[in-house]
C-alpha cells in the first residue's frame, strides 16, 4: 500500500505542478499584454502632452499679446473677459489697439 499511495501523490504533485505551470504561464503573458498596454498609454500621454503644451503656448501668446476689440467700448479685452461683445468683434496686437485708442479692459487686464 505505502508504494501505491506514493504513485498516488507523485500522480497529484506532477498534476499540481502542471496546473500551477499554466497559471504562471497564463499570468506572464497578461503582463506581457498590459505592459504593451502601459506602453502605448505612455505614448498616448506623450502625444497629449504636446498637444496641451502647443495649446498653452497657443494661449499664452494670445493672453499676452492680443487685443479683442469691439465697437462697444474703448477697452480691448481677454479672451476669458466676458465684457466684450462676441457677436462683433476685431482681433489687434496690443500696440496696435493701442494706437487705435483702445485701453486695457479694468476687469480683464489687472
Amino acid at each position: 500500500m505505502g508504494k501505491r499511495l506514493f504513485a498516488i501523490l507523485m500522480i497529484a504533485l506532477a498534476i499540481t505542478y502542471s496546473v500551477f505551470a499554466i497559471i504562471i504561464i497564463n499570468q506572464k503573458e497578461t503582463i506581457k499584454d498590459k505592459d504593451i498596454e502601459i506602453s502605448d498609454l505612455r505614448f498616448e500621454k506623450a502625444k497629449l502632452q504636446g498637444k496641451c503644451n502647443s495649446a498653452n503656448e497657443a494661449y499664452d501668446f494670445y493672453h499676452s499679446y492680443v487685443a479683442i476689440c469691439d465697437d462697444d467700448s474703448d477697452y480691448y479685452h481677454t479672451y476669458e473677459c466676458s465684457d466684450w461683445n462676441q457677436d462683433s468683434f476685431y482681433l489687434y496686437n496690443i500696440e496696435n489697439a493701442e494706437s487705435l485708442g483702445y485701453k486695457p479692459c479694468p476687469n480683464c487686464h489687472k
